[in-house]
């Protein structure tokens, strides 16, 4: 490590902490007033104000506190926590700059849900919850019972949460309307991460060395794309002397990226099939359910053709991930797929495919899903309604979502995973770490303890602060060539109430699991799509398609109202 850097940086920070920390608190809690610094102000309230019924009073928040203040904070963690976090060197620096004692409480992972609820009930949990483990769900269930605090006002008001502010509320507004729960209230933040290349999952990857073999061109639409799957179907493109072992085209349904839904970004269709995406598709504000779309029919009927011709991989339905990553790479030093839709080429033979740039089918516009990945993690840190300093707590959380904390949260300290290179931009070294190292280096990371921990990485931060690099540089690439036709209307997850979440649930059972029958059977060929399609529709209707759809609308237009209020 850098000791006199880290020294001159810690100490800068430091200042403009300080600098910063100048705040008014509300005392709805009788203790929010006190411990806060060293002004002496012990919570007087202003005219026209009634402390106690919860209003604003004008004391202040300075870190370092004149008195230290303890708080508990509750993890999902296996083993010993204390240990686990004194191995953490920033962690002890952070107590030094904020007065700020952390009694650090890990309930066992398998069962961390219900021990939280049995602690709640004893009104015993301590004072926060960190890291994302407890579900969507289950944080709307806890607040409604009235055991997380609502945040709003803490993280509306830019001094006591100036990095909040800054770097995620004024970055994109869509952030703060995804954690907005049905409400209207935010109970858990965020970490976001704003590399775009992150929520492109399935570019075009095309194997040029076969695009050699055959003395064809990258192809620039779908009709090209299948006169090119057609030779490689019928050369020897890999060189070994068969011409039955190339794989023209390979997906692999319900794959988390090259998965079918992802060929349908070619007709404009830009959705997922997941739990949480529910095959969506966003146009003008109103929720498609895509598997009932003309659009989609038009894409089944070629993907069927592809399919009885050879150039689709015929296990697409059947395969399991081992199988899927085997044929990518099955070990006879040649590679046998030509082309593949997801976020970086088979690992293998990476040197050999190329990036193909977006195609549409004729008379379409092509439209490729952005995830909704793209508006940060949900459910990071909450403050649970017992604690009595709330303030300073949502004030010692903001320092997580400073650049510099957030590196050394997420990498550790300087020199053992990261450096500043020639032009002072962060830049990762794992690469240069032998195992041993690597070991070492993890013990002084934060971020392995609660796993997903409050952060930020904004736009800005990758432009000037961030040199990128391996994997990410490719990632960012891919962005770069399709920026231009990804989705800007997406589904965004947004938080559900309790009611709506557990009958969507209900109705996503049956009408899941027949889209995904029929899907199968058309693409394979078992069945015909025009014969079946009246008795389709007709079977998910009876299943309750429409309120489902409504469920999903209404979800959107909730979203939609907390973008509204923030802008």
């Amino acid at each position: 490590m850098k000791k006199n850097r880290f020294k001159r940086w810690m100490a800068i920070l430091l200042a403009g902490i300080m600098a910063l920390s100048m705040v008014a608190c509300a005392p709805s809690e009788k203790n929010d007033s006190e411990n806060t610094g060293n002004t002496g102000n012990t919570g007087t309230t202003e005219p026209g104000n009634k402390g106690d019924e919860g209003t604003e009073t004008a004391s202040k928040v300075v870190f370092p506190l004149e008195k230290e203040v303890t708080f508990e904070i509750m993890v999902a963690y296996d083993g010993d926590i204390e240990a686990a976090v004194a191995a953490v060197p920033f962690m002890e620096e952070l107590y030094k700059m904020t007065n700020v004692k952390i009694k650090w409480t890990a309930l066992t992972k398998d069962v961390a849900v219900s021990s939280l609820n049995n602690l709640l009930i004893a009104g015993s949990a301590g004072d926060a919850i960190l890291g994302r483990w407890v579900s969507e769900t289950e944080l709307i269930n806890m607040a409604s019972a009235g055991h997380i605090a609502a945040l709003d006002e803490y993280i509306s008001n830019p001094e006591l949460m100036p990095n909040f502010t800054e770097r995620v509320v004024n970055e994109d507004a869509k952030y703060l309307a995804s954690i907005t729960t049905p409400d209207g209230h935010v109970y858990a933040l965020p970490n976001i991460n704003k590399l775009d290349g992150n929520f492109l999952e399935n570019p075009i990857w095309i194997n040029q060395e076969w695009l050699k073999a055959v003395n064809m061109p990258v192809p620039t639409t779908v009709e090209e794309l299948e006169k090119v799957l057609i030779a490689f179907r019928d050369s020897d493109c890999n060189g070994n002397g068969k011409t039955d072992d190339e794989v023209p085209l390979i997906f692999m349904d319900g794959h988390d990226f090259s998965h079918m839904e992802a060929l349908l970004s070619m007709w404009g269709i830009a959705t997922k099939d997941s739990a949480k995406d529910h095959y969506v598709d966003i146009e003008n504000g109103v929720v498609e359910f895509v598997p009932v779309t003309e659009t989609y029919k038009t894409a089944i009927k070629t993907l069927n053709k592809w399919y009885k011709e050879g150039l689709i991989w015929s296990e697409c339905f059947t395969a399991t991930k081992q199988s899927f990553s085997a044929k990518l790479d099955d070990g006879s030093g040649v590679s046998t797929v030509g082309v593949v839709f997801t976020k970086t080429p088979p690992s293998t033979f990476k040197d050999q495919y190329v990036r193909v740039k977006p195609i549409a089918a004729e008379g379409y516009e092509a439209e490729w899903l952005r995830n909704a990945g793209y508006l940060g993690g949900k459910g990071n840190f909450s403050i649970l309604s017992n604690c009595e300093n709330k303030k300073i707590l949502a004030h010692w959380i903001d320092l997580f979502y400073s650049f510099e904390n957030t590196i050394q949260l997420a990498f550790g300290e300087e020199g053992d995973n990261w450096e500043y290179n020639a032009e002072g931009k962060v830049i990762q070294n794992s690469t240069k770490l032998s195992g041993d190292e690597k070991t070492e280096m993890l013990k002084k990371v934060f971020s392995r303890i609660p796993g997903n921990i409050p952060s930020a990485y904004t736009a800005k931060d990758y432009a000037e602060r961030i040199q990128i690099s391996g994997n990410n540089l490719t990632l960012q690439e891919n962005y770069e060539d399709y920026k231009n036709v990804m989705s800007d209307e997406f589904w965004p997850r947004p938080y559900m109430s309790e009611e709506n979440a557990s009958r969507l649930g209900v109705l996503r059972t049956d009408i899941s699991t027949t889209v995904k029958m029929y899907k199968a059977n058309w693409v394979a060929g078992v069945s015909d799509i025009d014969k079946e399609w009246d008795k389709y529709i007709k079977s998910l209707n009876a299943m309750g398609l429409e309120e489902y759809i409504k469920i999903l609308q209404n979800s959107y237009d909730v979203f939609n109202e907390a973008l509204k209020n923030v802008k």
